[in-house]
């Protein structure tokens, strides 16, 4: 007499194991309806199954070009761009990381193109050596890091100042004392200085930058704008075409109003107090 046979509809189970042994995300299965015999589910034949997986971009593919990338040297202060070429190169994600010639990070702007290219633009402030490191799905791409060199513009020493805060000019130069809280307004003259732009940045006594606006004139001044949070020594660096002005870098003493000294020491008490608390 023949034995029945026992099916059962219990649910197929499939794991994947990445190359270092970690299990990947949950893999789905679709019920065909099928039944298996047998009271328990066993291995398939040849399982467990091994799959090489081939990546899906390839950085060496990747290429990058243009006068932002220039080896005879880039114009400091005027925004330069360059192409990364990414359409044989499959699906990744771009990075581009610019460092300054004080080793500092610098802003780059990428543009995707919607063809397979990017295009980046930057502006090196200052003369020196730049970093531009490239990546492409994590994966430096050929030639990367570029090492390309800013070199000056115009006729920085041909620049002078003005300096105004809320509004009450100072006369030339920068004062040794401004106020906290009041915008202070740096004219730079540069008519006489040729091609170039100006740039600035203002540092605070602890060291971290102040924002700061630049606005191009059309009678060949800059205006710099910016206010101080804190009171302190700050360092304000003014270049023009990549190179420091007349008597740049500026110190000056921010200092507390009259009306506004007493505020802020309660403020700076309360979040003492605060801090102590917490």
């Amino acid at each position: 007499m023949s034995t029945p046979v026992k099916w059962c509809e219990k649910p197929l189970q499939v794991r994947i194991q990445g190359p270092k042994g970690g299990v990947v995300e949950a893999v789905g299965v679709v019920n065909q309806h099928e039944r298996h015999s047998g009271g328990e589910l066993r291995p398939q034949p040849g399982s467990p199954f091994k799959v090489k997986v081939l990546p899906t971009h390839d950085a060496s593919k990747v290429k990058a070009s243009g006068p932002g990338l220039n080896t005879t040297g880039v114009p400091a202060s005027l925004p330069v761009e360059f192409t990364i070429d990414a359409k044989d190169a499959g699906e990744g994600l771009l990075a581009v990381q610019i460092t300054d010639p004080e080793g500092k990070p610098k802003k780059a702007t990428i543009r995707d193109n919607q063809d397979g290219t990017y295009t980046v633009s930057y502006v090196p402030d200052m003369t020196g050596r730049y970093t531009i490191l490239i990546k492409y799905g994590g994966d430096e791409i050929p030639y990367s890091p570029y090492r390309i060199r800013a070199l000056p513009t115009g006729d920085a020493s041909k620049c002078t100042v003005t300096v105004s805060i809320g509004g009450h000019g100072l006369g030339a130069g920068i004062g040794p004392t401004i106020q906290i809280g009041e915008e202070t307004v740096i004219t730079v003259d540069a008519k006489a200085a040729g091609k170039g732009k100006v740039t600035c940045t203002v540092c605070t006594p602890d060291g971290t930058e102040v924002d700061v606006d630049v606005v191009e004139n059309e009678d060949g001044t800059f205006d710099i704008f910016y206010t101080a949070p804190q009171p302190g020594k700050y360092v304000i660096c003014v270049r023009f075409g990549g190179e420091h002005i007349p008597n740049s870098p500026f110190q000056v003493t921010v200092s507390l109003g009259v009306v506004r000294k007493g505020a802020w020491l309660m403020a700076s008490a309360v979040a003492q107090f605060r801090g102590r608390a917490g």
